[in-house]
Protein backbone atom coordinates (compact mmCIF):
# COMPACT_ATOMS: atom_id res chain seq x y z
CA UNK A 1 0.00 0.00 0.00
CA UNK A 2 1.44 3.35 -1.04
CA UNK A 3 0.78 6.46 1.00
CA UNK A 4 -0.84 9.41 -0.74
CA UNK A 5 1.88 11.67 0.66
CA UNK A 6 4.84 9.46 -0.21
CA UNK A 7 7.68 11.06 -2.09
CA UNK A 8 8.78 9.52 -5.34
CA UNK A 9 11.87 7.36 -5.04
CA UNK A 10 14.32 5.78 -7.43
CA UNK A 11 16.29 2.55 -6.96
CA UNK A 12 20.02 2.74 -7.55
CA UNK A 13 22.07 -0.05 -9.13
CA UNK A 14 23.07 -1.24 -5.65
CA UNK A 15 19.45 -1.82 -4.66
CA UNK A 16 19.29 1.22 -2.38
CA UNK A 17 16.41 3.63 -2.77
CA UNK A 18 16.88 7.38 -2.82
CA UNK A 19 14.15 9.92 -2.31
CA UNK A 20 13.56 12.55 -4.92
CA UNK A 21 12.71 16.09 -3.94
CA UNK A 22 14.28 18.75 -1.80
CA UNK A 23 14.33 19.40 1.90
CA UNK A 24 11.72 22.13 2.59
CA UNK A 25 13.64 23.42 5.63
CA UNK A 26 16.78 23.95 3.60
CA UNK A 27 14.80 25.79 0.91
CA UNK A 28 13.11 27.97 3.53
CA UNK A 29 16.40 28.83 5.20
CA UNK A 30 17.97 29.71 1.84
CA UNK A 31 15.01 31.94 0.99
CA UNK A 32 15.17 33.81 4.29
CA UNK A 33 18.94 34.26 4.16
CA UNK A 34 18.88 35.46 0.55
CA UNK A 35 16.04 37.87 1.41
CA UNK A 36 17.94 39.36 4.35
CA UNK A 37 21.23 39.54 2.45
CA UNK A 38 19.64 41.22 -0.57
CA UNK A 39 17.82 43.74 1.66
CA UNK A 40 21.13 44.68 3.33
CA UNK A 41 22.92 44.93 0.01
CA UNK A 42 20.29 46.84 -1.97
CA UNK A 43 18.88 49.23 0.64
CA UNK A 44 20.36 52.64 1.07
CA UNK A 45 20.76 54.25 4.48
CA UNK A 46 17.82 56.51 3.74
CA UNK A 47 15.56 53.55 2.92
CA UNK A 48 16.50 51.76 6.16
CA UNK A 49 14.95 54.53 8.25
CA UNK A 50 11.96 55.14 5.98
CA UNK A 51 8.38 54.80 7.13
CA UNK A 52 7.78 51.80 4.85
CA UNK A 53 10.69 49.90 6.40
CA UNK A 54 9.50 50.70 9.93
CA UNK A 55 5.96 49.52 9.11
CA UNK A 56 7.36 46.32 7.58
CA UNK A 57 9.46 45.61 10.68
CA UNK A 58 6.57 46.33 13.05
CA UNK A 59 4.14 44.09 11.12
CA UNK A 60 6.63 41.21 10.98
CA UNK A 61 7.47 41.64 14.68
CA UNK A 62 3.79 41.61 15.68
CA UNK A 63 3.11 38.58 13.47
CA UNK A 64 5.99 36.52 14.86
CA UNK A 65 5.18 37.73 18.37
CA UNK A 66 1.61 36.46 18.15
CA UNK A 67 2.74 33.16 16.66
CA UNK A 68 5.35 32.71 19.38
CA UNK A 69 3.04 33.70 22.23
CA UNK A 70 0.40 31.25 21.01
CA UNK A 71 2.74 28.34 20.23
CA UNK A 72 5.12 28.48 23.19
CA UNK A 73 2.62 27.56 25.95
CA UNK A 74 1.06 24.87 23.75
CA UNK A 75 4.47 23.38 22.98
CA UNK A 76 5.52 23.41 26.64
CA UNK A 77 2.24 21.78 27.71
CA UNK A 78 2.42 19.10 25.00
CA UNK A 79 6.06 18.37 25.82
CA UNK A 80 5.44 18.02 29.56
CA UNK A 81 2.33 15.92 29.01
CA UNK A 82 4.32 13.69 26.64
CA UNK A 83 7.13 13.26 29.17
CA UNK A 84 5.16 13.13 32.44
CA UNK A 85 1.69 11.84 31.63
CA UNK A 86 2.65 9.36 28.89
CA UNK A 87 -0.54 9.82 26.82
CA UNK A 88 -1.82 6.85 24.85
CA UNK A 89 -4.77 7.15 22.49
CA UNK A 90 -7.30 4.40 21.70
CA UNK A 91 -4.99 2.80 19.12
CA UNK A 92 -2.09 2.45 21.55
CA UNK A 93 0.11 5.06 19.92
CA UNK A 94 1.55 8.14 21.57
CA UNK A 95 0.99 11.65 20.27
CA UNK A 96 4.29 13.46 19.97
CA UNK A 97 4.76 17.21 20.54
CA UNK A 98 7.15 17.70 17.61
CA UNK A 99 5.18 20.07 15.37
CA UNK A 100 4.36 22.83 17.84
CA UNK A 101 7.66 22.44 19.64
CA UNK A 102 9.65 22.86 16.42
CA UNK A 103 7.64 25.90 15.37
CA UNK A 104 8.01 27.48 18.81
CA UNK A 105 11.77 26.88 18.78
CA UNK A 106 12.08 28.49 15.33
CA UNK A 107 9.74 31.45 15.80
CA UNK A 108 11.18 32.62 19.14
CA UNK A 109 14.65 33.60 17.81
CA UNK A 110 13.13 35.09 14.64
CA UNK A 111 10.78 37.19 16.77
CA UNK A 112 13.65 38.35 18.98
CA UNK A 113 15.79 39.27 15.96
CA UNK A 114 13.00 41.38 14.48
CA UNK A 115 12.21 42.90 17.88
CA UNK A 116 15.81 44.07 18.29
CA UNK A 117 15.77 45.36 14.70
CA UNK A 118 12.59 47.38 15.40
CA UNK A 119 14.10 48.84 18.58
CA UNK A 120 17.31 49.77 16.76
CA UNK A 121 15.43 51.30 13.81
CA UNK A 122 13.12 53.32 16.05
CA UNK A 123 16.07 54.68 18.06
CA UNK A 124 17.83 55.60 14.83
CA UNK A 125 14.73 57.29 13.40
CA UNK A 126 13.99 59.42 16.47
CA UNK A 127 17.59 60.25 17.40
Amino acid sequence: MVSAHARPSRTLGTGRKIRLGSNPRRGGACSVLSHLASRRWLETGEERVSLLNRVYLIVVTITFGIITIVLMPQAVFETFSYIVLDPVDSFGSRTQPGDKLALAIITLPVWLIYLFEVIRTMRRAFA
